[in-house]
């Protein structure tokens, strides 16, 4: 019988990984160059937090959020935890503050990033916030509607759809739904449908992500089955048309992971065992090939002389990468996070959807293995 390696020398080996790592900078090229800014331990899945637990960050300093399966909190661009708590089931997180639900209720509270509370709201559904945090959505609890809140709790607009909801996506003053009959509805603040329509040309009718630019300029949506691809529109003086149908060579039955740069000029999505990081404009592609699942996509935008460049995370077992993209798709760097492992450290350590990233300013945000670390993009 193989005899397994003991799990305290496996996590060992792991903290003098993420060790390394932070001392040593990690060169992509002559342009640029990855730097560990800082590492804040996290606890061991089911470990007690005792509480919402506040740290150093105040009110007044600004925040991000991050997540590791049920633990979640906010954190300051260098570091500093402003809170740290579970959720009992499942959590909608924003920049303005947080929401932590259970599977069946109907009273939510609204937290600020220090724990403080910020509104409560009462209806069936499932919580939904803006990026933002200035938009509070409840999905309905049979996935075929969604509604708006004011800030007082009452309802601002309500919409029902024709088939069940696959993908929410909010950017600005717009909600793009994708449905699983295979149509996408773009719908305004004020909770009109302003354009929709079913890509053709599958075997089978589904959509399966959404994205939306914040001027609400450029859609985007993933649908099909045999083929699965990628559809984009751009908004003219005539309305919205198809700009560019960009095939993927998936076959996903899931969610797909899927985003707009912040200016809206790149899109980058889940593909076949690779990230799809496609031009707004032309349609033109190109395949990141990544192994394992993509369990991150986000856009660290441009600061300090360097150009902006997307970030995706995937994950095979206990080995996990991420893959730094400038568009239209030149890779500066890939960078491990996991190796080679038993069972049991593949099932403890990680997450199912970990490594998850996020930025707070120009620091990008990797949660995984019982770590947060704080990442920077910079120009030699």
């Amino acid at each position: 019988m193989k005899k397994r390696r003991p799990l305290r020398g496996v996590l060992a080996a792991l903290l003098l990984s993420v060790a390394y790592f932070l001392i040593f900078p990690y060169p992509l090229g002559r342009e640029v160059v990855l730097r560990a800014r800082w590492r804040v331990p996290l606890p061991a899945e089911g470990a007690s937090v005792g509480g919402r637990v506040q740290a150093g960050a105040g009110s007044a300093v600004p925040t991000a959020p991050f997540q590791l399966g049920d633990l979640y909190g906010f954190v300051s661009p260098d570091g500093e935890l402003a809170s740290l708590a579970r959720t009992p089931f499942r959590v909608a997180l924003s920049r303005r503050g947080s929401v932590a639900y259970a599977r069946i209720g109907g009273t939510w509270m609204l937290d600020g990033p220090s724990g403080q509370a910020l509104a409560s709201f009462s209806g069936d559904g499932y919580p939904l916030l803006s990026p933002d945090g200035d938009r509070i959505l409840l999905v309905k609890t049979d996935l075929t509607g969604l509604r708006e809140l004011e800030e007082t709790g009452d309802p601002a607009w309500a919409r029902d759809f024709p088939s069940l909801l696959t993908s929410v996506a909010i950017a600005g003053d717009w909600l793009a739904a994708g449905l699983l009959n295979g149509s996408v509805s773009l719908v305004d603040r004020r909770g009109a449908v302003v354009f929709e329509d079913a890509p053709a040309g599958s075997r089978l009718a589904a959509t399966f992500g959404v994205a939306v630019t914040v001027d609400g300029g450029r859609l985007a949506a993933v649908t099909g089955i045999e083929p699965q691809q990628l559809t984009l529109w751009r908004r003219s003086r005539d309305g919205y048309a198809a700009s560019a149908h960009v095939p993927l060579g998936s076959d996903f039955r899931r969610e797909v992971r899927m985003a707009f740069s912040v200016d809206g000029r790149s899109l980058a999505c889940e593909a076949a065992e690779a990230a799809a990081i496609v031009d707004a404009a032309s349609g033109s592609r190109s395949l990141v090939p990544l192994r394992g699942r993509v369990t991150g996509i986000v856009f660290l935008g441009p600061a300090g002389g360097r150009a902006g460049a997307w970030l995706v995370a995937a994950r095979d077992g206990a080995d996990a990468e991420i893959a730094v993209v400038r568009p239209p798709g030149a890779v500066l760097a890939r960078i491990p996070l996991g190796h080679q492992a038993t069972e049991t450290i593949a099932l403890g350590a990680w997450a199912p959807d970990s490594p998850w990233l996020g930025t707070a300013g120009d620091t990008m945000l990797v949660a995984f293995a019982g770590s947060l670390i704080g990442l920077g993009l910079e120009a030699r």
